[in-house]
């Protein structure tokens, strides 16, 4: 290569330059600990590497730079009296698509002289859970050899998870794993390592979060550092075809399905069906417009128990998705399946517009009564906070915020939300940062925004009832009943030939 070009050497990163760097510090300081950071000089040595190189994946059939770092961590510390690793994982922008995570492990030896640090990142499935696992997987490979290890971490699921593994000494079959667990792989490979492997059983510590621990406070310092500099933190891609009782690994879109499979397969099925909603055209205007759909899909929940079943609950379930979807059966709607009996029928109340879902909510002879709920309904709102008697907030600061607020008014808008959208259960994200911004918590907002929207369905439930009772004495007066539409189906021929309603 001439001295005018330059080449990348892909798999490196600065942190590796770094480390030399340091440890040749600390070689100058502490001799005695030094051992080689080239762990390819003990190629013959399989006993060593064994566990390291089973199950963490090479590439291109080298060892890559994070195969490099454990190996030289694992040499470092095997002839040590006393080995202490702490461990920490890190989330941040948790619930956005800017997520990122970091897992950390810092090593010292019996009188706690600084020996080693590594920084990695989490890929897919990103959780605080899933990071706190990573640190402990990556921490039994790197000590799988190693005595008198000790490991520290604040994670109650890791803490209480290894010893339920410890005190089974037992291995689990693909099907209870797949079923019962989340970070379903991390857990059977250590699960294997323990069980099959044989490796040195460290003691594992639970220590308290965020407390007076030196060490594990540097350690969750450093890792937030990290997110400053991510060039600077391995990749460790694990190998779990290795898992002897798992024959096959399930992957989506080439991503190792963590999640309990059960979980994953509802939550897919839910997603491809919100999408399919929020893609009709009706619904082109939620895809511009903020939603707070978490506490939409909440509020459409309702509180009912896993292990109950309530007709009242359904039935009350169901006519809040018939509002979602714009499909109460309004004359516009019976038309398109009673088109003979109803072709010539306007507003059961005014007699004069056309009876559309809008149309409800804003026929002229509901103004009044509308207008009183969206007041009486940011007021409720205003109460509810008030109740809680934990913040402060003026009544009148309160309901200015929503004064010019598009989603306060009873109108019809093709790009911004209504009120018409609230009655349908939609929840506007400007209440929830304002919501935020007043410094309610987070349960607190979710009840206060549930409670909200339950309100709104319950005064505007009173309109529509009134509105059905106007109808019925209507179709009384002209001889319809439920048999006369059972035997004169008809359609209205602008609906014919839909194929969904869009």
């Amino acid at each position: 290569m001439k001295s005018s070009e330059s080449y990348i050497i892909t798999e490196f990163i600065q942190e590796h330059f770094e480390g030399f760097l340091l440890h040749d510090s600390i070689f100058s300081c502490n001799p005695y600990l030094h051992r080689w950071d080239d762990a390819r000089l003990i190629e013959n040595n399989y006993e060593f590497n064994n566990v390291i190189e089973k199950y963490i994946f090479k590439e291109k059939s080298n060892n890559n730079i994070s195969i490099e770092k454990i190996l030289s961590i694992n040499l470092k510390i095997k002839s040590l009296e006393k080995v202490y690793i702490y461990i920490d994982g890190s989330v941040i922008n948790s619930g956005t698509e800017n997520i990122e995570g970091l897992a950390g492990i810092n090593i010292y030896d019996n009188e706690h002289n600084f020996i080693d640090e590594m920084y990695f990142s989490i890929e897919n499935w990103i959780s605080p859970i899933k990071a706190e696992t990573a640190a402990f997987l990556i921490a039994l490979i790197i000590a799988f050899n190693v005595e008198n290890v000790k490991i520290f971490t604040d994670s109650e699921n890791v803490y209480r998870k290894y010893y339920n593994i410890v005190k089974e000494n037992s291995i689990y079959g693909a099907r209870k794993i797949l079923k019962k667990e989340n970070n379903i792989y991390m857990w059977a490979l250590i699960r294997q390592m323990l069980v099959k492997d044989k490796i040195i059983v460290p003691t594992l510590i639970k220590i308290t979060a965020h407390a007076n621990n030196v060490y594990h406070n540097l350690l969750d310092k450093n890792i937030k550092e990290k997110y400053g500099d991510l060039d600077r933190v391995y990749s460790i891609n694990v190998n779990y075809s290795n898992i002897d009782d798992i024959n096959y690994v399930v992957i989506w879109n080439n991503i190792v399905i963590e999640k309990r499979l059960r979980h994953f397969i509802r939550q897919y099925t839910d997603v491809r069906n919100f999408e399919q909603f929020l893609n009709l055209q009706r619904n082109a205007k939620y895809r511009k417009n903020q939603i707070d759909w978490y506490i939409t899909f909440e509020y459409l929940k309702e509180k009912e128990g896993a292990l109950v079943t309530s007709l009242w609950t359904s039935k009350r379930c169901r006519k809040k998705m018939q509002k979602l979807i714009e499909e109460i059966l309004t004359i516009e709607h019976c038309k398109k399946s009673l088109f003979d009996l109803f072709k010539d029928w306007k507003c059961p109340r005014c007699e004069k517009k056309k009876e559309t879902f809008n149309h409800v909510w804003r026929c002229k002879s509901q103004k009044k009564m509308m207008m009183l709920i969206i007041k009486n309904s940011f007021e409720f709102l205003f109460k509810e906070i008030s109740d809680l008697n934990c913040y402060e907030i003026k009544k009148e600061e309160f309901l200015k915020f929503f004064q010019e607020k598009t989603y306060c008014i009873l109108s019809e808008d093709t790009d911004n939300l209504t009120f018409i959208d609230v009655i349908k259960g939609l929840f506007p994200l400007d209440i929830t940062k304002f919501l935020i911004d007043i410094k309610i918590n987070k349960d607190h907002r979710m009840a206060l925004s549930v409670s909200f929207l339950e309100y709104v369905y319950d005064e505007t439930f009173k309109i529509w009832e009134d509105r059905c009772e106007v109808e019925i004495k209507k179709e009384k007066a002209f001889r319809i009943n439920r048999a006369k539409k059972m035997s004169t189906k008809s359609y209205d021929p602008e609906y014919r030939d839909r194929k969904r309603f869009d």
